[in-house]
């Protein structure tokens, strides 16, 4: 695991405290050399690999000096759209605006990629990931607001052509889950 620290405010420390929330990790690397059988015995593997994973709004945020993930062009625009139909301000509302914005976000390519809301599977995953963004939008007294935050996603990611060519039934599969939702 690779960690960044974001603090602009306190140098950072000689000595790695996982506990410090000033760590961020951005990058990490999983050597792959066994495969586990069912007996628990781990066996060396006939090809051995190394998988890495960066996340994206992670790095961007650190390239822009910035120290919240959320208030990197990969959110940003989603926050200030729910401060604009929320008329709240993110200071003081962020555990509820990053779920929100995270969620959303999650939601329009799951959609895009053909998975709707049900009780099954990806569907019922889906379906969680929704409706916890609408409880997290109930904080800020937000009702049939879904379709109003997907927009920014979809200007975000405009270049992503599974977005555009899905935009009316991401738009119309959020809307059906929300008021799925409110009449339960």
């Amino acid at each position: 695991e690779m960690f960044y620290w974001k603090s602009k405010i306190k140098p950072a420390p000689k000595k790695f405290n996982p506990k410090d929330k000033n760590w961020v990790e951005i990058w990490n690397d999983v050597l792959m050399q066994y495969n586990k059988d069912e007996q628990g015995n781990y066996n060396q593997a006939k090809q051995k690999n190394i998988d890495t994973g960066m996340g994206v709004e992670r790095t961007i945020t650190v390239l822009n000096g910035l120290e919240d993930n959320y208030l990197s062009s990969c959110f940003l625009p989603i926050i200030k759209q729910i401060e604009e139909i929320s008329n709240k301000s993110y200071k003081g509302n962020e555990k509820s605006m990053r779920i929100i914005a995270d969620h959303i976000k999650a939601a329009v390519f799951i959609i895009a990629d053909g998975i709707t809301p049900s009780n099954a599977e990806q569907g019922y995953v889906l379906r969680r990931l929704i409706r916890r963004l609408i409880r997290h939008g109930r904080n800020l007294n937000l009702k049939n607001f879904t379709r109003q935050i997907a927009l920014p996603v979809l200007q975000i990611y405009n270049d992503y052509k599974i977005l555009e060519n899905n935009k009316e039934k991401i738009l119309n599969e959020l809307e059906k889950e929300e008021n799925r939702f409110l009449e339960t």
